[in-house]
């Protein structure tokens, strides 16, 4: 029970008397009622300070559990890139072989090597998909064949898969 509390239900315990005279040793003039609600005034200041200080201090309980929960899944992450790394190391795993392994890693420097060829003769107009990149010339007759396909195919839509079998050649030769 808080100080205030205890003033406020039972304020005969500030001095056995209780009845409005002078309390002894506060000399003259001093009223217990007054002195009696100076208490208590007093104590219920003392009450809501110490309220404040216990929600301070379940706020900080608060705080510090949730650091440690923190704290405790930092420590699960660290472990687990720990074992990671440790495993690249030795070997294990993609990116271990890709670390580790001198054959992958001369397959894969051929491979880029064959690469970087085929863009190369890409660039250099080299080739169907050279002459397709580079060739304007190729560009536009792709493009005029599917104007032709597009205008064969208008009226198709209402005639029977034979007949539009032959109006797509005929259209197109």
């Amino acid at each position: 029970m808080l100080i205030g509390e205890v003033l406020i239900r039972n304020p005969r315990q500030i001095h056995p008397r209780g009845d409005g005279e002078l309390v002894a040793g506060f000399g003259a003039g001093v009223d217990l009622d007054q002195l009696k609600a100076a208490i208590a005034r007093v104590a219920l200041e003392l009450d809501a300070r110490e309220a404040l200080e216990i929600e301070g201090a379940q706020e900080a309980a608060r705080e510090i559990q949730n650091f440690w929960s923190a704290h405790g899944h930092l420590k699960r992450s660290i472990a687990d890139a720990r074992r990671v790394i440790d495993q690249a190391n030795s070997g294990q795993g993609t990116v271990g072989k890709l670390l580790k392994d001198e054959t992958l890693y001369r397959e894969t420097t051929a491979s880029m090597t064959n690469l970087k060829e085929i863009l190369q003769k890409i660039n250099q107009g080299q080739g169907s998909v050279g002459k397709l990149v580079n060739d304007q010339e190729f560009y536009k007759n792709a493009k005029l064949t599917l104007q032709k396909l597009d205008k064969a195919t208008e009226g198709l839509e209402d005639q029977g898969p034979l007949s539009v079998l032959g109006i797509v050649v005929n259209n197109l030769f």
